[in-house]
């Protein structure tokens, strides 16, 4: 959906879940504003450095971090007879793509590696904003939503009250307001 076609500018108010708030301002409207929601991976396996000894896990904190900048749709582990070599095999993507991680390569240890995992951790939204000009992404942890308010306009639920600052009105939450004004008013009708 374009927002605000014809209008002198496009304001982006972005609410993310965590409460945190954005604003994204274009000259260059009208905007499409569009989101995605993706997720952190870890990547754990036991790694037995000695036989008989302590395991102890190795973690990637995301699939980022191993190269794969889409979310993975699978994983296999791929190991050699002895589990003294690991690789991991990632599908992800549309159209989809294979990548092969080499995880980890026999020591002087003699390590195994063993007990792959795939953990899916904290949802991310990418917000992006796409005007005539430019595109603007901004990404954070949680999810987000947004209201997108034209040059003089107010946003949805809200009413426009002349100001005397810069811009020369201001906009003010339409229900709390009421509430206000009907609470008043039981009060002075006593």
């Amino acid at each position: 959906m374009s927002y605000c076609e014809g209008k002198e500018s496009a304001t982006v108010k972005i609410t993310w879940s965590g409460g945190d708030k954005e604003s994204v301002v274009s000259e260059y409207p009208g905007v499409e504003v569009t989101s995605k929601p993706s997720y952190s991976y870890k990547i754990t396996y036991h790694h037995d450095v000695r036989p008989n000894s302590n395991n102890f896990q190795d973690s990637y904190d995301s699939f980022k971090e191993l190269g794969i900048l889409e979310e993975p749709i699978s994983y296999q582990l791929i190991s050699s007879s002895d589990g003294k070599i690991v690789d991991l095999k990632v599908a992800s993507g549309t159209p989809q793509k294979e990548t092969t991680i080499v995880m980890a390569r026999n020591s002087s240890y003699g390590s195994i590696f063993s007990n792959l995992q795939l953990v899916r951790g904290d949802l991310y939204t990418e917000v992006r904003v796409v005007d005539k000009k430019s595109t603007v992404k901004l990404s954070r942890k949680g999810s987000a939503n947004w209201d997108v308010v034209c040059s003089d306009e107010c946003p949805p639920g809200q009413i426009k009250c002349e100001h005397p600052g810069y811009p020369g009105f201001c906009c003010i939450p339409c229900k709390p307001t009421a509430n206000k004004i009907n609470n008043l008013a039981a009060k002075v009708g006593k």
